[in-house]
């Protein structure tokens, strides 16, 4: 009775670190999205300075600044700071999408920023799933 009992706790902790594992290869495996946090960096002379009420208004129009744009993003609309949003896009790809953007007129698929030079199929790879058209 004793071994069924130690074979079951056994048993149950492998099960654990499996699913365990597939958790921390899921997280590991998404694509992580940046925000540009220098932009609303204050110090703190600066907000002693403006005052309480100052400091207030800043804190909300910074929580309104870093939001992240709803994904996935529109290759036909989105704009270069949006399309900075997403890892492995930096200005010089994002203004490469918008660029051959208006060279085309309008993407009809998101396989397109493939013809992009310095596109490759690991860029496509990283970014496909935050586009669309």
């Amino acid at each position: 009775m004793k071994t069924n009992k130690r074979e079951s706790f056994i048993m149950t902790g492998i099960a654990l670190l499996v699913i365990a594992g597939v958790f921390i290869a899921i997280g590991l495996s998404q694509p992580r999205i940046y925000t540009d946090s220098t932009q609303n960096a204050v110090t703190a002379t600066e907000k002693d300075a403006k005052g309480d009420n100052a400091s207030k208004a800043d804190s909300k129009s910074e929580k309104a600044q870093t939001t992240l744009p709803d994904y996935p993003l529109n290759i036909n609309t989105a704009t270069l700071e949006e399309l900075m949003t997403i890892e492995h896009l930096g200005e010089k790809k994002a203004s490469a999408i918008i660029e051959y953007r208006n060279h085309i007129g309008k993407y009809t698929s998101v396989e397109q920023i493939m013809e992009i030079e310095g596109f490759g199929e690991e860029t496509y790879k990283a970014v496909a799933g935050y586009l669309t058209v």
